[in-house]
């Protein structure tokens, strides 16, 4: 990569990563209490599902390599389909799990969630594809242009007033519109999908399925506890303040996506040398002790002085994002590599021992002991990694 590609690279997802976060502060200041509760539920609930979205289809996409690519991007989006099926199944079940859902209107929320995750696994897909495709210079003006359409939209809509439905519906509008957007961009790479079905089995695709059921687990789990202990305005705050982290996050989605992208593209062996392993320690040891400090005025700031008691989500949001960031190339490693048995390990460990674990603590309403071991998760991969050379003997015997 450039230093030009880099730049419009990291400049494109921080308009990506920035549009989820000032759309959740914008609806914890302007909606009421029961309008918020709604949005964060149908917010919870597509994240949640979003983990399938990552691992079978978007992924895939950005890793896809040599001569097969074309029928690998192929996979992804039949696979997207049926994830789309799936939810629309699956959803009613998944909305139980939520108390700001009401019970009574539920086929009215069923079509809204459906409208909701289909117009985010569009905009995704089609973002990410055009990445991969064409790289990060066409598709950061599309990214971009959302983020001005969606506070365009609530201004002429007015910027009080609004429910927790129609926030909904203007953000999968303007979802929509970047669609549209990624679809003109992809105008010259449309001989690349031509359909082909028999690379639909591709172990690729497949490999990293049981990494999205372990996180959909853990994200249900906590995000639906969290409501039931804290209310919806509780909800609000950790989706709030976990996307407040999103200046971190953006450096594990970069990872994921461009860098991804790009050694797909170019293949070129990932060394980590310890000057820099221990300059990012260093800046995540310092990040959580000014997170410490500065999370109540921080949350007030941002959030309103109603969020204040819930401070502590910060710097624990801050401990996820800076364990994401540091095991995205451990990812990134075994995905390249086809190391199935790596990620199948590190998703038994997650289901088998992470998943329970927070869901007793849920139970018990141990909130913050929950949300620590939430934050903990991605270090799985570390365990995992440290231990691999013993993990592949033992599987080849």
């Amino acid at each position: 990569m450039t230093l030009v590609r880099r730049s419009l690279g990291l400049g494109e997802q921080i308009f990506a990563s920035a549009f989820t976060f000032l759309v959740l502060v914008a609806a914890s200041r302007l909606l009421s209490p029961e309008g918020l509760s709604v949005y964060t539920a149908f917010f919870s609930l597509n994240q949640s599902f979003a983990f399938f979205l990552m691992g079978l289809v978007l992924l895939p996409l950005a890793s896809s390599t040599g001569a097969d690519t074309e029928r690998q991007l192929w996979a992804s989006l039949i696979l997207l389909v049926l994830l789309l099926a799936g939810f629309a199944l699956v959803a009613p079940l998944a909305m139980l799990a939520f108390d700001s859902f009401d019970p009574s209107r539920w086929r009215a929320n069923w079509a809204l969630s459906l409208v909701f995750f289909c117009a985010h696994c569009l905009f995704e897909t089609a973002r990410w594809l055009s990445i991969r495709l064409r790289g990060a210079r066409p598709v950061f003006a599309v990214t971009a242009a959302r983020l001005l359409l969606f506070f365009g939209g609530l201004f002429l809509l007015g910027l009080n007033g609004l429910k927790g439905a129609e926030f909904v519906l203007l953000h999968s509008s303007v979802n929509g519109l970047a669609v549209l957007g990624y679809l003109l961009v992809l105008r010259p790479s449309w001989r690349r999908l031509r359909p082909d079905f028999s690379h639909f089995k591709s172990p690729r695709h497949f490999a990293i399925f049981g990494n999205s059921l372990a996180n959909f687990a853990t994200n249900l789990t906590v995000v639906a506890l969290l409501e039931r202990a804290w209310g919806g305005a509780g909800l609000a705050a950790f989706q709030a303040l976990r996307s407040a982290t999103n200046p971190v996050g953006l450096i594990s989605q970069f990872i994921d996506n461009h860098f991804t992208a790009s050694l797909a593209r170019n293949p070129q062996k990932l060394a980590f040398g310890a000057g820099l392993i221990t300059l990012a320690l260093s800046s995540a040891a310092l990040l959580l002790v000014l997170s410490l400090l500065l999370a109540p005025m921080l949350t007030a700031w941002l959030l309103g002085a109603d969020f204040v008691q819930w401070w502590p989500v910060l710097p624990l949001m801050l401990f996820a994002s800076l364990a994401h960031a540091m095991t995205r190339p451990v990812f990134v490693q075994w995905r390249l590599a086809g190391d199935v048995r790596m990620l199948n390990a590190y998703s038994c460990l997650v289901l088998l021992g992470v998943a329970p674990v927070i869901a007793v603590l849920g139970g018990l309403t141990t909130v913050y002991a929950m949300l620590l071991i939430f934050a903990a998760q991605p270090l799985v991969a570390l365990l995992v990694q440290r231990f691999r050379p013993f993990l592949t003997t033992a599987a080849a015997s």
